[in-house]
C-alpha cells in the first residue's frame, strides 16, 4: 500500500485555501469561495475572517439580484447560505428583498446602499492586490498577506466618502487619446413618464467643454477643452468600482474634497464639482447593477439631457426601469417595467410585459438593436390601455463633432 501524500504546512495550507477561496470568487463562485474558507485551518485567521464577511455581502447580493430577476427559489437557497455564516447580514439582506418586491416595504436608504459597496469596494482592492501577487514568487512564512499594497497607499474603497485616491492610471492631459482614438458608444435615450438620458457605455469618458471635439460629455459651461474623465476599474458580481481623475492644473472636488492628480473613488451619492458653475450628483441607484448615473446640478445639460447612463457592459451593468426608487429610471405613472443591457455596439431590450419594437408584427420578450441607430427607433411595452396613450422608449444616435480623439488639434 502506497503512503499517504505528505501534508502540506499550515501556513501553506492556509494560504493555498485563501488562494482558492479569491479565485473562486473572481470565478463567479462565491458559495465555493464560503466552501474554502469553511476549513478549520483558517479558524484563527483574520484574513480569511475579513474575506468571508465581504463574500457573505457578494452571496446576499446575488440573492438580490436573483430576486429581481424572478427566481426566488435561488434568492432563498443563496441567503440560506448567507445565514450559515452571518445571520444578522442575511436577515437584513432578506429584509431588504423584501422591500424590493413589496411596493409597501421600507425601501433601502442611501446609506445602506453605500455600506454594502463600501464592503464590495474593500473585497475589489483585496483581489486586485492578490491579482499583483500571483505574478511574484511566494514567500514562506505563517502569513497569508498576498503582497504589500502600493507605495501611496491602498487602492480605494468604492463606497466610501473618505477613501483613498486612486494613482494607478495614466496622467490625463489635453492631449490624452485612448488606445485606438475611438470614442465609447453612444446614444440618447427619451423614456416615457421619465425624461431623456444621454447614455454612454465605456470603461473611460471625458468630460470637457462643448467646443472640445474630444469630450465624451460636452457641457456649455466652465470648464477646459478636457477637464476630468470618469473611470471604472472594475466590476464584480453587480458592484462597480468608479472614479475620477482630473486633467493636469484641473480643478475637481468630489464630496467638498480636493480631487488629487491620480484621481479620487466615486461613491452613491457624491457631489461632483467640476467648477463653480458645474456640478453633478453621482450615484449607484440599484444594488443588482454596477451601472451608474449622472445628475447635473444648476441647469447643466449634455447633449440636451440633465441626466447621463453610465453602462458597464454585460449582465453585471444592466440598467433597470420599473416604479422604484432603487432603479436608474424611475417610472412614475406606470406599472410596466424594463430592461436595458450593453454589449459592446448592442443593445438588449427586454421587459416581462413583451417588448413591441416599431413595424414589427409580433412582440417579444427582448430585443437587439445595433448601436447607433440609423435612424430613431422606438419600442413599446405590454398591451395599450383604453385612453391612454402606449408607453414606450426612443433611440436616436447622437452627433459626433470632430474626430473623436483625443489626441486631436483644437480647443
Amino acid at each position: 500500500m502506497s503512503p499517504p501524500p505528505p501534508q502540506l504546512p499550515s501556513f501553506l495550507r492556509r494560504r493555498l485555501l485563501l488562494h482558492e477561496a479569491r479565485r473562486a470568487l473572481l470565478g463567479g463562485a462565491p458559495e465555493d469561495a464560503l466552501d474554502r474558507l469553511a476549513d478549520p485551518c483558517l479558524a484563527l485567521s483574520e484574513d480569511a475572517e475579513r474575506l468571508r464577511e465581504k463574500v457573505v455581502d457578494v452571496v446576499c447580493r446575488e440573492a438580490s439580484r436573483a430576486a429581481a430577476e424572478g427566481d426566488p427559489e435561488r434568492a432563498d437557497a443563496l441567503l440560506r447560505r448567507a445565514a450559515r455564516e452571518d445571520p444578522e447580514r442575511a436577515a437584513h439582506w432578506r429584509r431588504r428583498i423584501d422591500g424590493e418586491t413589496d411596493a409597501a416595504g421600507e425601501r433601502p436608504s442611501v446609506a445602506s446602499r453605500a455600506q454594502s459597496r463600501q464592503a464590495l469596494g474593500d473585497l475589489l482592492a483585496e483581489m486586485r492586490r492578490a491579482a499583483e501577487a500571483d505574478g511574484g514568487a511566494a514567500t514562506a512564512g505563517d502569513t497569508t498577506d498576498t503582497g504589500p499594497p502600493p507605495a501611496n497607499g491602498a487602492p480605494p474603497r468604492a463606497g466610501a466618502p473618505d477613501a483613498a485616491p486612486l494613482t494607478d492610471v495614466a496622467p490625463l492631459t489635453a492631449a490624452a487619446r485612448t488606445a485606438d482614438g475611438a470614442r465609447p458608444t453612444r446614444f440618447h435615450l427619451a423614456v416615457d413618464d421619465a425624461g431623456d438620458f444621454l447614455a454612454i457605455g465605456g470603461d473611460e469618458v471625458v468630460i470637457g467643454h462643448r467646443s472640445a471635439a474630444r469630450a465624451d460629455l460636452p457641457i456649455l459651461g466652465d470648464l477646459d477643452s478636457v477637464h476630468a474623465r470618469i473611470l471604472r476599474s472594475e466590476s464584480f458580481h453587480g458592484g462597480a468600482a468608479w472614479m475620477i481623475q482630473p486633467a493636469q492644473d484641473r480643478a475637481v472636488r468630489v464630496a467638498g474634497r480636493a480631487a488629487p492628480d491620480g484621481g479620487t473613488a466615486l461613491f452613491d451619492g457624491a457631489r461632483v464639482e467640476l467648477s463653480p458653475q458645474v456640478a453633478f450628483d453621482f450615484h449607484l441607484p440599484d444594488p443588482g447593477s454596477c451601472s451608474a448615473l449622472i445628475e447635473w446640478r444648476r441647469g447643466i445639460e449634455c447633449e440636451g439631457a440633465s441626466r447621463v447612463l453610465l453602462f458597464a457592459q454585460g449582465p453585471a451593468g444592466r440598467v433597470r426601469a420599473a416604479c422604484a426608487r432603487d432603479r436608474h429610471i424611475v417610472l412614475r405613472g406606470t406599472p410596466r417595467s424594463f430592461e436595458l443591457e450593453l454589449s459592446g455596439d448592442r443593445l438588449r431590450v427586454a421587459s416581462p410585459d413583451r417588448v413591441h419594437a416599431a413595424g414589427a408584427t409580433e412582440a417579444a420578450r427582448d430585443v437587439v438593436v445595433e448601436l447607433p441607430p440609423s435612424a430613431p427607433t422606438h419600442f413599446s411595452f405590454g398591451r395599450r390601455e383604453a385612453g391612454r396613450p402606449p408607453f414606450g422608449i426612443s433611440l436616436r444616435a447622437v452627433e459626433v463633432r470632430g474626430s473623436g480623439e483625443w489626441g486631436a488639434e483644437g480647443p
